[in-house]
């Protein structure tokens, strides 16, 4: 890292990702002009004489009205209030306007296929397959579409020129730490080092994924991750939503954790045992002591995190393993396989017997084997009835099903 205040770190895994944003020279001012004979993503910025110096009267200018990141920064405990606290300057954001030398000037620009910069666009990084020894190429065009900018601080004002939304908020990002930076205390901090650059993510997916099937966490706390994730610029948080369990985890032998609660359309065999409920009438329940579900509410929260903090919210639905939360719910609709591991409840995968029952060579665990070939079929139409009835709270264009 050193003293490059660009570059964020992010590995591309399931569990915990980290991806390493490298900056290139912008020889001019405008992202639509910055392409050179020089390799796009190995340059660090260069470093300017003067520094740029935050004001009480400093505003936050989108200097091309744009509703979507004015939403974004300006969200309650967003990243604008983030840079707020860090100064104690009010910052107003002016969303459509002219900038002073005093105020951080985001503008937006349109890339054509005429542009220079669009033919960098398909510039490439070489990846290393440190398992294999192998390398290849993969095409970043995508990221600094969508989350690339241009970025200018000096004593002449600050200035982030973006392609899309996404890229204007990693630039204010940027901004914020690098004030955080400047070794001033919290309320105090007002100088940002003098550079300009370009900055954009070498991989597209920087993601952690929690598993709140097996261990529920609560909404407060996820938010509290996704606040430390846009710290460093990782971009999706995905929640496995459900999972069998056993003794060796601390669950009782057969029974499975499903951790989304729909109220207008409850499912009593999907509630999690640990959940507690009172049933006031059918089809009428009330959730009562501590929440180990995530109602439309709680969901709507998240959403609410994950967008001011440029965070991608991903559920997951675990089929055709780990499917034991959908056992009693899908009673004579889903039949089961159990694999060939130890049967004596230390372990137990409830793997749905549909297309999978040759490959696992289990035995079937319902009462009515005949129905079988029709397990597929069965699947398929439970999980899109399920899903369907939650599809409406996913902001999302990505839902993960998992498949063995």
């Amino acid at each position: 890292m050193g003293n490059n205040p660009f570059r964020f770190i992010s590995r591309t895994c399931l569990s915990l990702c980290l991806a390493t944003a490298m900056l290139a020279a912008a020889p001019s001012s405008s992202l639509a002009a910055q392409a050179n004979n020089q390799e796009f993503f190995l340059q660090t910025g260069n470093t300017l004489d003067t520094d740029f110096v935050l004001t009480n009267g400093s505003k936050v200018v989108l200097v091309d009205k744009n509703d979507e990141l004015f939403k974004m920064l300006n969200a309650p405990r967003g990243w604008a209030q983030k840079l707020r606290y860090a100064t104690g300057f009010p910052l107003e954001i002016v969303n459509g306007g002219t900038a002073t030398k005093n105020d951080i000037a985001l503008s937006k620009v349109v890339v054509s296929e005429s542009d220079l910069a669009y033919q960098t666009l398909n510039k490439q990084f070489l990846e290393a397959k440190v398992k294999t020894g192998f390398a290849s190429y993969k095409p970043v065009q995508t990221n600094i579409q969508r989350e690339g900018y241009w970025f200018s601080a000096s004593h002449d004002g600050l200035k982030i020129v973006y392609i899309q939304a996404m890229g204007g908020l990693r630039g204010f990002q940027t901004a914020t730490l690098m004030a955080m930076s400047d070794g001033k205390a919290v309320g105090a901090h007002t100088t940002i080092k003098g550079v300009q650059g370009t900055d954009y993510p070498q991989y597209e997916n920087r993601r952690i994924m929690l598993d709140v099937a097996r261990k529920f966490i609560p909404v407060d706390q996820l938010i509290g991750y996704m606040d430390k994730m846009s710290m460093h610029k990782l971009n999706e948080l995905h929640l496995h939503l459900n999972d069998s369990t056993s003794t060796t985890v601390g669950g009782a032998p057969s029974e499975g954790y499903f951790r989304l609660y729909n109220e207008a359309k409850p499912r009593r065999l999907l509630i999690p045992s640990e959940q507690m409920f009172n049933t006031i009438a059918d089809g009428i329940i009330e959730l009562t002591g501590d929440k180990k579900v995530y109602d439309s509410k709680d969901w709507a929260r998240l959403e609410d995190a994950a967008y001011r903090y440029g965070i991608k919210l991903i559920p997951e639905f675990d089929a055709p393993g780990h499917a034991g939360a959908f056992m009693k719910d899908g009673k004579n609709i889903l039949i089961y396989s159990l694999p060939p591991y130890p049967t004596d409840d230390t372990y137990s995968d409830n793997i749905l017997a549909n297309d999978m029952y040759n490959i696992w060579g289990g035995n079937l665990t319902s009462a009515d084997p005949a129905n079988f070939p029709n397990n597929k079929t069965n699947t398929v139409r439970y999980f899109a009835e399920l899903i369907g009835e939650f599809r409406d709270w996913f902001k999302s264009d990505t839902i993960h099903i998992w498949r063995r």
